[in-house]
C-alpha cells in the first residue's frame, strides 16, 4: 500500500474499532440501566469514541497523519486480539483494502519472531511489543522457554536503558 492508502486504511479500522465499541457500549447501557454510576462511565466512553472519529477524520481531511499512526499503533495489540472484531470486519477490509484483518496477528507474530531471531531488543516499540507478547502468553500458558527468553531479553533491555539514563543523568 502507497502512503495515503495505508492512512486511509488506518483511519477506517480505527473508526470502525471506535463504532464497534460503541456498539457494544450502547448494549451495555441496558444491561446497567439501574446503575447511574456505570451508565455514566458507558456514556464517557461512548463520547470518548464518538470524538476519536471526528478527530480521525479531522486529521485525514488536514493531512495530520502522525496523530492517526500513533493512534493506531496504539491500538494494533488489542485490535489484533478481538475476534469478535475481526471476524465481524475482515470482509469490509478484505473488498476495500485486499487486506484480511486475520494478518494483523500474523503481522504481530512475525515481528517478534524477527525480534527473537536477534536476540535482543534494539527499541521502546520494540520493548512494549514484546512486554504485550509475553503478557499475552502468560495467560494462556504457552511456552514457558519462550517466555523465559522473552523475560531475559526484556530485562537485558531495562538494564541498558537505566544505564543509559545514569550515564545522561551523570553528565
Amino acid at each position: 500500500m502507497d502512503k495515503i492508502t495505508t492512512i486511509k486504511f488506518r483511519r477506517d479500522l480505527l473508526n470502525a474499532l471506535s463504532e464497534y465499541i460503541i456498539s457494544k457500549n450502547k448494549k451495555l447501557y441496558a444491561i446497567y440501566s439501574k446503575d447511574k454510576e456505570a451508565q455514566k462511565d458507558i456514556d464517557d466512553t461512548i463520547e470518548y469514541y464518538e470524538d476519536s472519529i471526528k478527530q480521525t477524520n479531522d486529521d485525514f481531511e488536514k493531512g495530520r497523519y502522525g496523530r492517526i499512526s500513533m493512534w493506531y499503533n496504539g491500538t494494533i495489540n488489542d485490535i489484533s486480539n478481538d475476534f469478535d472484531f475481526l471476524l465481524s470486519h475482515r470482509q469490509q477490509f478484505l473488498d476495500k483494502y485486499d487486506f484480511d484483518l486475520l494478518d494483523l496477528n500474523k503481522k504481530r507474530r512475525e515481528k517478534v519472531e524477527k525480534i527473537v531471531a536477534s536476540g535482543k531488543i534494539k527499541t521502546d516499540n520494540q520493548y512494549y511489543l514484546i512486554m504485550e507478547y509475553v503478557d499475552d502468553l502468560c495467560q494462556v500458558a504457552e511456552d514457558k522457554e519462550l517466555i523465559d527468553k522473552l523475560n531475559e531479553m526484556i530485562i537485558d533491555y531495562e538494564e541498558r536503558v537505566a544505564a543509559r539514563m545514569a550515564k545522561r543523568k551523570n553528565k
